[in-house]
């Protein structure tokens, strides 16, 4: 954890620096790469965790994100809107324990993107729709004994990005992604033996979950 966030403070002040150069109008690459990390928030119900009281959930909500991506902006640099395509993978972290039980969720989301950018001299934004899928795994620990969640299901995002240009191949970026996906079923191994479980949630309308995560990074352009 401690090396994420030191990763995350290094980008913004390597990013940050160019910033004091004098400014100038920057033609960009149609291609970009991007590398971000920041903070994330789970949003939703819970599945298949070993303590379901209200202070362990809310302290397992809290984690870290990090993404890399592609995209290609078709049309004129001219063009104040554009329209592109992209691939986005992204990995979201969270950890909790207690005495006797311990949760520690990883999810690896992987999608195609369909992208609107709007750019004007130094900056732009980008407004994007995924649909991919979510690889959830929770490798917790209960008295002791090793116990394992997984759920592989189909999710879809949506995101709202912004970058300012640092020069003509890099620039500063920021973006806030919601990732939804839902689970009808999930399974469980323990003691040797691995079962599924149906989603206890799914009768009360719930079993929707949706990492919420803001990243900064680095964008490049060529």
């Amino acid at each position: 954890m401690r090396t994420i966030q030191r990763l995350c403070v290094g980008l913004f002040f390597l990013a940050l620096f160019p910033v004091l150069l004098c400014a100038q109008e920057y033609t960009v690459g149609n291609s970009i790469v991007s590398l971000q990390v920041g903070p994330s928030r789970y949003v939703g119900t819970f599945i298949g965790i070993t303590d379901y009281s209200k202070n362990y959930r809310d302290d397992l909500r809290s984690g870290w994100t990090w993404s890399a991506g592609y995209s290609y902006i078709f049309g004129k640099q001219e063009k104040s809107s554009r329209f592109g395509l992209g691939l986005m993978y992204q990995g979201t972290y969270y950890k909790h324990s207690s005495s006797e039980l311990s949760d520690d969720i990883s999810m690896q989301y992987l999608a195609p993107q369909f992208i609107l950018h709007l750019s004007k001299e130094r900056y732009n934004i980008q407004l994007a729709y995924g649909s991919g899928y979510l690889w959830y795994k929770d490798d917790s620990g209960v008295y002791g004994k090793p116990r394992k969640v997984d759920i592989d299901e189909w999710a879809f995002n949506l995101s709202l990005g912004g970058e300012y240009y640092l020069s003509s191949w890099c620039g500063l970026c920021a973006r806030l992604n919601w990732i939804v996906s839902e689970s009808k079923a999930y399974k469980v191994s323990y003691h040797g033996e691995t079962w599924e479980v149906e989603n206890p949630e799914l009768s009360s309308g719930g079993g929707v979950y949706a990492p919420l995560s803001l990243t900064v990074g680095i964008n490049f352009h060529f």
